[in-house]
């Protein structure tokens, strides 16, 4: 009868941990953003196809080049930019725009304004030279409002006795994004990192015989990383590769100058986690895939990136491109709950003695 319990009791948390290794993960709300930053982004010129989530300032400048986001999808009203913290942007002349709504959570100064949808601030706002604001300006009762002309032609300025909520947690968001970069950055590679001797690209090969539904992992040493210019990827057909980076010694990363050829998969399936850097230098790479470096300050001068950026903080004046990371990653909860710990022994021996007491106390009845 112990063994009939034990067994059941064993095979029911045997079940639930193999049916756990089915569950996936990507990278959560950042997945509906090309930029999504955790902390400060102060950039000039920088363009983002897609939408763009920053935690803490924002803070743009732009000369000819522009300052651009959202510039993908022209014209459009979505939450194009979400600012937790203070907007300011200085546009010259008609260059930069955002095309959507955007959302700041403390004060905004801004020159000359284009934005095809809705400005929603919830602190100081400040508007002044020429542009256009296409949709309505929200503001809240009590702060100040400055402008030097009229910026919403359609509309009135709307005000709400309280704050406006944000479309991002960006204190969920950071916890999410950190505990996935630790957890998959503790997977082992099941791919082969290979550097020819007197060369200066790195390969990685995928591994054979594998599951169908198991992404291509990888491991590159920060150092190696740094002394080399060309990443060559081989992967399986359509398969999700995650290539774990590992800090250099003295907790810095990057990938400058890198240029990184992808066989086998596209780029929306590649994710370079940063799992535990400091600092990571991206400038001058053409990055084909996604990139998650959610403790590090990114430096983004100059160079492109084909993916998702989700940064700790973000600088420079690169272009991100919108390839939504769409690859899917071992479940981190699933990975914690498979490392048995002491909690988990002391179920089974409660369970187990409790199981025993009461076929004791059967049998003295018998």
């Amino acid at each position: 009868m112990k063994r009939t319990i034990l067994s059941l009791f064993l095979s029911g948390v045997t079940l639930m941990i193999s049916a756990g290794f089915a569950q996936a993960d990507d990278l959560g709300v950042a997945n509906n953003y090309n930029v999504f930053v955790l902390g400060n982004d102060i950039q000039s010129n920088n363009t983002a196809q897609g939408k763009v989530a920053i935690g803490g300032n924002g803070i743009f400048s732009s000369g000819t080049g522009g300052s651009n986001v959202n510039y993908a999808h022209p014209g459009s009203t979505a939450n194009a930019l979400i600012i937790m913290g203070d907007y300011i942007s200085n546009r010259v002349g008609t260059y930069g725009s955002v095309d959507g709504t955007v959302y700041v959570g403390g004060n905004a100064t801004i020159d000359n304004p284009k934005i095809s949808g809705s400005l929603y601030v919830n602190g100081n706002t400040k508007l002044q030279g020429g542009g256009t604001i296409h949709g309505s300006i929200h503001l809240v009762t009590g702060k100040t409002y400055t402008h030097t002309q009229s910026y919403a032609p359609f509309n009135s300025p709307l005000f709400s006795s309280t704050p406006y909520t944000l479309p991002v947690n960006f204190g969920a968001a950071g916890t999410y994004l950190t505990n996935h970069a630790t957890g998959w950055g503790s997977l082992a590679a099941n791919g082969a990192t290979s550097v020819p001797v007197g060369g200066t690209t790195i390969t990685l090969t995928h591994g054979n015989n594998l599951p169908n539904n198991t992404p291509d992992i990888f491991f590159i040493d920060g150092d190696t990383l740094a002394a080399n210019t060309g990443i060559n990827i081989f992967a399986r057909n359509n398969a999700t590769v995650l290539i774990n980076i590992s800090k250099r010694t003295d907790g810095s990363d990057a990938l400058p100058n890198t240029l990184i050829t992808l066989h086998g998969t596209t780029q929306n399936h590649v994710l370079f986690n940063f799992f535990d850097a400091n600092t990571v230098s991206l400038n001058n790479s053409g990055i084909t895939g996604s990139v998650l470096a959610p403790y590090a300050a990114v430096d983004f001068g100059q160079g492109r990136i084909e993916g998702t950026l989700v940064a700790g903080s973000l600088t420079g004046s690169g272009e991100a491109l919108d390839f939504p990371f769409a690859g899917f990653l071992p479940s981190v909860s699933v990975l914690v709950s498979t490392t048995p710990e002491p909690g988990l022994f002391a179920l089974l021996g409660a369970g187990c003695l409790g199981s025993a007491l009461l076929l004791r106390r059967r049998r003295r009845r018998e």
